[in-house]
């Protein structure tokens, strides 16, 4: 079994290679090997898929997050932050920001 921080650092490379497909692969891989995605596995998903306007995809890695309960940082706020910013989704970062405070 590869540890987790191997897997972590293949899945940010393909994300800097702009290869999502193969990142959510790798990141499926290692679940099924067992080896436990942390913190910055979840942190390295957010910011590739957020940066790449992928909101559905960042939204189902935060689900998956939440129930394997590895608690949000602010690498996590940072990401999903980098992603809504560009693109002027000002009211749905705010609406989920809202969400995240009651969640809290």
């Amino acid at each position: 079994m590869q540890s987790s921080k191997a897997y972590t650092g293949v899945i940010k490379a393909y994300g800097q290679a702009v290869m999502y497909e193969e990142a959510l692969v790798m990141f499926n891989t290692m679940n099924e090997m067992g080896s436990k995605p942390t913190i910055e596995t979840y942190n390295t998903l957010i910011y590739m898929f957020s940066r790449g306007g992928l909101y559905k995809k960042t939204k189902a890695i935060l689900l998956k997050m939440g129930e394997s309960e590895v608690a949000r940082d602010r690498d996590s706020f940072n990401g999903v932050i980098e992603g809504y910013r560009p693109d002027g989704q000002f009211k749905k970062l705010l609406r989920l920001m809202l969400r995240w405070k009651r969640e809290d």
